[in-house]
C-alpha cells in the first residue's frame, strides 16, 4: 500500500518459491504472438528471478518481450493466494490443468531454462508454469450475488466468446469503492486482480477475484 508519505507498506508475503536450489523465473503477461513460429508464447515481462550467469534476462527490465516454447512436459500450477480453501474453488487445476489452457491476458511464472538473445526478442524454455492473478479492468455489466459479468476487456483477450463472470468470495475478496460486488455500479469502470482460467473446460466463472476496485 502506497501512504500519503510516499512510503510503500507491504501487507503480505507471497512466497512463490521454496526450492532448495535456485532457478531461473520469469513472470509477466501473455500476449497474442508468433514469434519463432510453433506454438510459441509471447511474454511481457513484470518481474524475474534470475541466476545463470551471462542471461540476457540479468538485465532485463519491465516490459522486455519474451517468447516462451513451454515444455509439452511443463508441470502446470495456481497460486491460489489468500483465495486458498474459500468455497467455489476449482478443487482441481480444471481451467489450467496442461499448457493448452494458456491464454492471452493471464498472468503466469514461469521456470526457465536455455534463454538467448534472438531476433524477436529473448528466447527462452518454460519447464514449469504458475498461474498468477491478473489485472483487468472493464465496466460492471450484470450483477449476480457474490459474482458480476466484466464488459469491455482488451481486445487482446480473446479466450471469451462472451463478457466473463467474476467470482467474489465473502472475507476473502478485498473490494476498494464498494463493500460488496452487489455494491458495485452496472456500467461503471472496474478493475480486478483475479484468477484467469480457460473457460474452456474451467469454473463456470472463469475469473476468480482477490480485489476488485471501483473508483
Amino acid at each position: 500500500m502506497l501512504t500519503n508519505t510516499g512510503s510503500i507498506v507491504a501487507t503480505s508475503l507471497d512466497v512463490i518459491d521454496s526450492s532448495a536450489t535456485p532457478v531461473d523465473e520469469v513472470e509477466g503477461t501473455i500476449y497474442p504472438s508468433t514469434c519463432n513460429g510453433g506454438s510459441n508464447f509471447g511474454m511481457i515481462l513484470s518481474d524475474s528471478s534470475i541466476t545463470t550467469s551471462g542471461s540476457p534476462l540479468a538485465s532485463s527490465s519491465f516490459g522486455t518481450g519474451i517468447c516462451l516454447t513451454v515444455s509439452p512436459a511443463a508441470t502446470p500450477a495456481i497460486d491460489f493466494g489468500f483465495l486458498t480453501g474459500q468455497p467455489g474453488l476449482p478443487a482441481t487445476n480444471g481451467g489450467f490443468s496442461t499448457v493448452t489452457d494458456l491464454r492471452a491476458g493471464q498472468t503466469i511464472r514461469a521456470k526457465i531454462t536455455g534463454a538467448v538473445s534472438g531476433a524477436n526478442g529473448i528466447n527462452a524454455t518454460a519447464t514449469a508454469v504458475l498461474l498468477r492473478f491478473s489485472r483487468l479492468s472493464g465496466t460492471v455489466g450484470t450483477l449476480s450475488g457474490p459474482a458480476f459479468i466484466i464488459n469491455g476487456l482488451p481486445a487482446y483477450i480473446t479466450a471469451f466468446t462472451v463478457p466473463p463472470s467474476v467470482q467474489t468470495f465473502t472475507n476473502a475478496t478485498v473490494f476498494e469503492g464498494a463493500t460488496n460486488a452487489g455494491a458495485l455500479i452496472s456500467g461503471g469502470t472496474v478493475s480486478i486482480a483475479a484468477l484467469f482460467y480457460n473457460p474452456v473446460g474451467g469454473p463456470n466463472q472463469p475469473l476468480q477475484a482477490a480485489k476488485v476496485r471501483q473508483p
